[in-house]
């Protein structure tokens, strides 16, 4: 893992402790955490050869940060942060995500708590958040990851963006019906 920063100017820190955000080689096996975290990075799944990024847990201590460079909202209308989360591990704590202005000024976003895949080698899942509320302006986007009670509780993400955001609702989890090798139908219900 690179502890201090990466070439495209994402930066972490720690409070206390060596509780840490890495970037991990998704290989398919995991060989930096046992029975928490991902097989492979959402970008290539079921494929060795990917990156994603990872807070370990390993020992005590924390939060650690992980910090997006600055990204102007402004330029964007419905903007909304994507990124992908892989959160298994029986002592999954708690991942807040925070827009920080130019002044310094945090707003939370977005979190998630507990364990939200049931196997380790499930995918990552996708999340959407609106920044409509904020004013426009540049933010750095600042990834808190709080340690559980062990090393079981590794939480990784990938994919971060900021972006359009869809002007209704994208489906998700469409159950389908096969009705050739070339068409199926999908159905859902909008809320």
């Amino acid at each position: 893992g690179t502890p201090t920063g990466w070439e495209n100017c994402w930066t972490q820190s720690t409070f206390t402790g060596s509780v840490r955000w890495e970037s991990e080689d998704a290989t398919g096996a995991n060989e930096n955490s046992f029975a928490t975290g991902p097989f492979y990075d959402n970008t290539s799944p079921s494929t060795a050869g990917g990156t994603y990024m990872y807070l370990e847990t390993s020992s005590s201590g924390g939060p650690a940060e992980l910090t997006s460079p600055g990204i102007d909202i402004g330029t964007v209308s419905n903007p909304e942060l994507e990124y992908h989360y892989h959160l298994f591990g029986t002592t999954i704590n708690k991942l807040v995500i925070y827009a920080e202005n130019s002044s310094g000024t945090r707003t939370a976003i977005d979190s998630l708590t507990g364990a939200q895949q049931i196997a380790q080698g499930d995918p990552f899942l996708r999340r959407a958040v609106s920044l409509s509320s904020l004013s426009a302006g540049v933010y750095k986007f600042v990834f808190e990851g709080q340690r559980g009670t062990s090393f079981t509780g590794d939480i990784s993400i990938d994919d971060v963006s900021v972006q359009q955001g869809a002007t209704c609702a994208r489906p998700f989890s469409l159950p389908t019906e096969p009705q050739s090798t070339s068409s199926a139908i999908a159905r859902w219900n909008s809320s």
